[in-house]
């Protein structure tokens, strides 16, 4: 059954390549984020258009939830067995094939690209740093940027050919680590930041790049002996 739905968007005797890469590229997408997400959260993490990702699920509606048109929502799959059948070596034809590593790997780009463009300083508008975040009004993180905040290591060790994220990592996160931080405490999770950092930088891909894991480490360090991290300011 699946087969003869998928052949709508993944045929190449019906779709153009172009048209297939970008279906197989949202599917996978959807396989792999870490938590529902809405149709334009999605596009932003990928970098295209939503009304793109709209057009090409469309055409597979019977097994992926897709929100009435005009309207965003959350995108899904109907059934847990779509994904097995789209993941699993020898069920679905091989030009059907949902590579994971592969749909990690653009998250992680997408989670890298997000945070280096919208992270700034004070990007929560916190008035003061003696008070704690439960006694401001603060301005809304957006979901792309709350989720590529929390979820990028985890996109990064999953993905295929993870080195390659190594010169992008770096620069993000020695000129925007601060910045990251600050969002960490406004989601009320600044607590992760070190398992974060270090699940990231001693994970097998990336272990060799010791400077960079020294420097990120010197700053947690001087961070936790400094703030009690229950204000969005961080200054070191």
């Amino acid at each position: 059954m699946y087969s003869l739905v998928l052949s709508a968007a993944l045929d190449p005797r019906k779709r153009r390549n172009k048209e297939i890469y970008m279906t197989k590229r949202i599917l996978g997408a959807i396989f792999a984020i870490r938590e529902p997400l809405y149709l334009s959260d999605i596009a932003r993490l990928l970098g295209v258009p939503p009304d793109d990702i709209r057009v090409n699920i469309d055409r597979i509606h019977a097994v992926v939830n897709v929100p009435p048109y005009n309207k965003d929502g959350i995108v899904s799959t109907f059934h847990v067995s779509f994904v097995d059948f789209l993941m699993t070596p020898g069920r679905a034809p091989e030009n059907m094939r949902i590579t994971l590593s592969a749909a990690h790997h653009n998250l992680a780009d997408g989670c890298l690209q997000i945070m280096n463009s919208d992270l700034h300083f004070n990007i929560a508008e916190c008035k003061t740093s003696y008070l704690p975040n439960s006694k401001q009004m603060l301005a809304t993180i957006s979901v792309p940027l709350k989720y590529s905040c929390l979820h990028w290591a985890h996109h990064i060790e999953a993905a295929d050919n993870a080195p390659s994220f190594l010169a992008h990592l770096e620069n993000v996160l020695m000129e925007k680590f601060l910045f990251w931080l600050e969002v960490l405490s406004v989601l009320g999770m600044a607590g992760l930041a070190s398992s974060i950092i270090s699940r990231m930088l001693t994970a097998e891909a990336t272990v060799s790049y010791s400077l960079l894991y020294i420097s990120i480490t010197e700053q947690l360090m001087t961070i936790d002996a400094k703030h009690d991290r229950k204000s969005c300011y961080f200054s070191v």
